[in-house]
């Protein structure tokens, strides 16, 4: 009997996506029980795994005309595969799998990987306007599939509350970190080179976290800032590189391609404090971000800002600092740098991909059941 196929597809995230790929994909290929495909952004990074297949079927600007026709594209790669099980992670794609599920009795299961109507109201990549009528839209879309797709996953547990789609079967599957390839961790006995990754994004606070490496520099000239990560967002990715570009002491490794995830772990090794910059904003608050559970895995120290949720997890391992990155005080936040004691304990089970992907294993069984 040939084993169930699994499509997991994406409008925006590479088909070697950390989620897409290294947490759902790895995980139910190790079971050699389905053919597992990926349909997402091309990317130059594409791995190779005996048991699974990848389809980079987009490749756009994300305001493109050629976004529109990304559901046909989509549709045709469907027929073409002919899926047992489609597991989306994106709002524009739920119809077209709505619609195929429907014709061809397969299941759905939505992976809520983000709060688009938040994402797109308060970030300021959109017309007023225009960004209002496209945050609408998406959550008329999801208000009215959410009742024929079969399971509903959400990426952080703030969801829940936010989104309400609780009256679907649903799980929540955190964005933690699932080792890939082994890795030493040690512990640095000075504090020299600073790491901001990650994705790229003003609401991230990239140019906080630069001003606060800044101020340190000028206490102590033996600094290095490394800049890793996709920047999708081209007048943010000119506006950094400019900054940047007279610094030697900062190292900045991005662009309008994504970064391959061992390029960033590699990099997060050979690092002695990550910076973790976000402001304040609603679409954001209460999430976790994935960084943040790979700089706990990897042992990382850190510094944040004050976010009650984020406070909770990093003070229950002594990873982080927290500080005002709108009010720092370079010589006391140096001071106490050089003076903390990270990681005291280690960390334990709690930062990393292992219940989740038991969860995930369960999912697919009960869902195709």
């Amino acid at each position: 009997m040939a084993n169930p196929i699994i499509v997991v597809a994406s409008v925006l995230k590479p088909v070697d996506d950390v989620r897409l790929y290294e947490k759902f994909a790895l995980s139910l290929g190790q079971t050699n029980k389905y053919d597992i495909n990926i349909i997402g952004f091309s990317t130059k990074n594409t791995p190779f795994q005996y048991n699974i297949k990848y389809f980079p079927i987009f490749n756009f600007r994300r305001m493109s005309i050629h976004r529109v026709l990304a559901p046909i594209h989509y549709w045709i790669c469907l027929r073409k595969l002919q899926p047992d099980l489609i597991i989306v992670t994106t709002a524009e794609l739920l119809p077209v799998s709505c619609i195929y599920k429907m014709l061809f009795r397969c299941k759905v299961i939505y992976d809520v990987q983000e709060n688009h109507y938040r994402n797109i109201i308060y970030n300021n990549h959109y017309a007023f306007l225009f960004k209002w009528f496209l945050a609408l839209s998406v959550r008329g879309l999801e208000s009215i599939l959410k009742y024929s797709v079969d399971y509903i996953i959400y990426a952080e547990r703030c969801y829940e509350q936010e989104l309400r789609f609780t009256s679907r079967n649903y799980s929540i599957l955190e964005n933690k970190y699932k080792p890939i390839k082994s890795a030493l961790v040690g512990t640095s006995t000075s504090i020299r080179n600073f790491l901001y990754s990650g994705t790229i994004n003003e609401n991230y606070g990239i140019f906080e976290a630069i001003a606060v490496f800044r101020s340190l520099y000028e206490l102590d000239d033996k600094l290095h800032l490394t800049i890793i990560g996709h920047c999708s967002y081209k007048p943010t990715l000119i506006k950094l590189k400019n900054l940047v570009k007279e610094s030697k002491n900062i190292q900045l490794v991005s662009g309008e391609e994504p970064v391959a995830h061992d390029q960033i772990v590699d990099q997060i090794l050979h690092s002695d404090l990550g910076i973790i910059a976000y402001r304040s904003n609603p679409s954001t608050k209460n999430c976790i971000p994935t960084r943040m559970y790979e700089y706990l895995a990897l042992q990382l120290p850190m510094i944040i800002p004050h976010n009650p949720a984020w406070e909770k997890i990093c003070n229950h391992y002594k990873a982080a600092i927290s500080i005002d990155f709108l009010n720092n005080h370079p010589t006391e936040l140096m001071e106490t740098i050089n003076q903390y004691n990270f990681y005291p304990q280690g960390i334990d089970d709690q930062v990393v991909w292992k219940k989740e992907e038991h969860q995930l294993l369960e999912i697919i069984d009960s869902v195709l059941s």
